[in-house]
């Protein structure tokens, strides 16, 4: 965000800030910066966004050739640890003002809790492929979604160190469990990570909880089984193939193997350490650096770590056919995976009970207009440039993909009573619309350069802030 020195007259004029972008980043900006109504006394916010609906890559329509299909770009859930997310989406449905028949009222309405997960394991060399679940049941923790609560990672730890004691005291024979021994490092762990955060406090726990650790880690990693095929009393077989999966004690094992190598690296590489050891993590891999701190090559390629790369589709050059190809900066990923397991509030994931775009930037378009923000559709930026100065941004030019015929563009169809984006523009609102149609035009293609005319916008005229929430 840039500022302009005409804020800082006496005029008394509203501070114009144009948006670029209506993804999630843009929208939310709109959203917070005209959230009261001083904050809309103060600012005049403008959104641009090329094509006909909202969302970025979280958008979705619907398809009205074949009864409304919802068609996204992806699958997209949200975390229950995604705290402005969901500060945004309950301040959002709290003001909005729905069709009285629409089937959302409340945010719950439109989000459903889950509380299961799976990943999915193939048995190498198998055609066709054989596949077997790896489930997780987490349990509902106290409060909801976007409550503000501190997140401290630290204490995060503290809670995978509990949670790990209470899986394995619960799944591993009295016999096993003594023979790896694996409490007295766990409470070692849970005590330095609730410790003060003060770095003397950890000076003499530190290098007793890592040997324990590590000891602990070195028992559990003998019992896990290589990668690829193994045999075990209750494995998932293919009677045809003779395959097998991992037996559940063998997953239970490399779940143990992940944590040990987790906490080992953060008593290492993070406690005490403050912020700025996580930045020089990022420069590492995170199953790089799970195996650093001596994680199985098990673990490493497990369908956790894999779902983890796939969900954030964390592969270089998009090649996920090996997770030699995957890159995850180690630091962040540690904390979202600590914010992910045992950070959210009330559910781990909240499935959406319609598309992105509906159960989201529908509420929000709506709720935005209201309030008096400006949703440019079909403005496509095609330049920024500074002033001569190169202070800040002197210039937006923009193209307006079409016009419209009655002079504004209302932008929704009704599926089952709420309001949705269509899968495509509302041709019969566009100029011309049947010819663009019939010309294969695509608003939302960065190849696409159709436009009805241009558009310069000028620092100081039309606009004094500039939130740039386009992709580079």
């Amino acid at each position: 965000m840039q500022q302009s020195a005409a804020q800082d007259t006496a005029s008394g004029a509203r501070i114009k800030v144009a948006i670029l972008g209506g993804g999630p980043g843009g929208i939310s900006a709109a959203f917070w910066l005209s959230a009261t109504p001083a904050l809309r006394a103060r600012y005049d916010v403008t959104v641009h966004t090329l094509g006909w609906r909202l969302g970025g890559k979280c958008a979705s329509g619907r398809n009205m050739a074949v009864g409304g299909r919802i068609e996204e770009h992806g699958l997209h859930i949200l975390m229950g640890c995604y705290r402005t997310a969901f500060q945004t989406i309950r301040e959002c449905y709290a003001e909005w003002t729905p069709r009285a028949s629409s089937p959302f009222k409340v945010w719950t309405d439109a989000m459903t809790p889950q509380w299961m997960a799976a990943a999915e394991e193939q048995a190498p060399d198998v055609a066709p492929p054989l596949w077997a679940p790896w489930t997780f049941s987490l349990p509902e923790l106290p409060g909801q979604p976007g409550d503000a609560v501190a997140t401290d990672t630290d204490a995060l730890v503290g809670a995978m160190a509990q949670s790990l004691q209470a899986l394995l005291d619960a799944r591993l024979e009295p016999a096993l469990a003594d023979q790896l021994n694996y409490r007295p490092a766990l409470e070692q762990l849970r005590r330095l990570a609730s410790s003060s955060t003060s770095p003397n406090d950890y000076i003499d726990g530190i290098d007793d909880t890592r040997v324990e650790l590590q000891n602990a880690a070195e028992r559990v990693r003998a019992h896990v089984l290589p990668a690829g095929p193994s045999v075990g009393a209750d494995s998932a077989t293919s009677a045809s193939t003779g395959m097998n999966f991992p037996d559940s004690l063998s997953r239970i094992l490399i779940l143990a193997d992940l944590a040990l190598s987790a906490g080992i690296g953060w008593v290492l590489d993070l406690c005490a350490r403050g912020p700025s050891a996580y930045d020089a993590l990022n420069a590492k891999d995170f199953r790089d650096w799970l195996g650093s701190h001596g994680a199985t090559q098990a673990a490493q390629d497990s369908p956790p770590i894999r779902a983890l790369y796939d969900l954030t589709f964390a592969y270089r050059n998009g090649d996920g056919t090996t997770l030699s190809n995957g890159s995850l900066a180690a630091g962040v990923t540690f904390r979202f995976v600590m914010d992910l397991v045992f950070g959210y509030r009330h559910a781990p994931f909240w499935k959406m009970n319609a598309g992105t775009g509906d159960a989201l930037f529908t509420p929000l378009y709506q709720v935005l207009t209201a309030r008096g923000v400006k949703i440019d559709l079909f403005h496509r930026v095609t330049g920024i440039e500074l002033c001569a100065d190169k202070s800040q941004i002197g210039t937006i030019r923009i193209d307006q993909q079409a016009e419209f015929v009655n002079g504004s563009y209302q932008p929704f169809v009704v599926v089952r009573n709420l309001d949705c984006w269509p899968d495509q523009p509302l041709w019969a609102q566009l100029g011309n619309g049947d010819r663009l149609r019939a010309s294969g035009v695509n608003f939302e293609s960065s190849r696409d350069a159709t436009a009805a005319r241009q558009i310069d916008l000028a620092l100081g005229k039309d606009f004094d802030l500039v939130v740039l929430a386009v992709p580079p």
